[in-house]
């Protein structure tokens, strides 16, 4: 289940994209095994730790981290002119099949601290190549499935520090119309932007000099909220991803804003013109 992301900042060092492609699909609640970033860090590889995180991941596209969309894809794998070809799906089905997922891992655990209670241990990795369980889980791999099934009964709440590991298979989902429904939902509505950090005194005209082509706007009142954001709507897709290009830098009444596309619910409503406001802030 490997994921291309590209259009990276390379202005940022690696571990700064790393990091933060790690931070966002932690927050995104999306599982993966390793990223592994190109020289020119532009690019990377995210293992993904199943088909359902995959097809989440991939209806993140546009998505903005360290101030660049993202652009997300299904990697393809290559062959060379050997014929060697990478290992196939299955490949990675067997391999799981002899990994544990350890949850409640204490965030300063360390490898060593995982081998000595898994002393059977072929290898310990972290989410993200991180050194440490920053999110509090491990994959812990064995020789073969026998092996791993013999730790996953005797190892049920064995200690590491005190804490109690929960100790469980990897698991290979299947993509159900429903997760399918839910990720389409997850993915941005490309023809409206969310804009944030507006001072208390903006108001709609203000708004329809910056963004010309737009054909709604709507500020919503938040009266024990002195920040105030609102909802641009365009025509088309092209119009919204021209808009955001430009807003970059932009300012309104001499305060610098903040524009990123709009992710899920935000539909008009029927009576008055209203609109249904299910963006979740963050």
């Amino acid at each position: 289940f490997y994921l291309f992301v590209g259009n990276l900042n390379n202005t940022k060092t690696l571990e700064e994209i790393r990091n933060s492609l790690a931070k966002y699909f932690t927050m995104q609640n999306l599982l993966f095994q390793d990223i592994r970033l190109g020289r020119s860090k532009t690019h990377a590889f995210v293992d993904m730790a199943s088909d359902v995180d995959l097809t989440k991941a991939l209806a993140l596209n546009g998505e903005e981290i360290l101030d660049k969309p993202m652009k997300m894809a299904k990697a393809k794998v290559k062959s060379n002119d050997q014929g060697k070809v990478k290992a196939p799906p299955v490949a990675k089905k067997v391999k799981d099949n002899r990994c544990l997922f350890l949850k409640n891992v204490p965030y300063d655990a360390t490898q060593e601290d995982i081998r000595k209670v898994f002393q059977k241990a072929i290898a310990v990795r972290f989410p993200g190549g991180a050194k440490g369980p920053t999110q509090g889980i491990a994959f812990v791999e064995f020789k073969n499935k026998a092996i791993a099934e013999e730790m996953l009964k005797k190892k049920q709440k064995a200690q590491i520090k005190g804490r109690d590991l929960i100790v469980d298979r990897i698991r290979q989902r299947e993509v159900t119309k429903a997760d399918s429904k839910k990720a389409k939902a997850a993915a941005p509505s490309n023809n409206i932007l969310f804009v944030k950090h507006l001072p208390e005194t903006v108001n709609e005209p203000h708004l329809r000099c910056v963004f010309k082509k737009a054909v709604r706007i709507r500020i919503p009142p938040m009266k024990d909220k002195p920040k105030r954001f609102a909802f641009v709507e365009f025509a088309t897709v092209a119009h919204a991803k021209k808009a955001l290009q430009f807003s970059k830098t932009l300012k309104i009444c001499n305060k610098a804003a903040k524009v990123e596309m709009c992710r899920n619910s935000l539909q008009p409503g029927n009576a008055g013109g209203t609109w249904d406001l299910s963006y979740r802030m963050g």
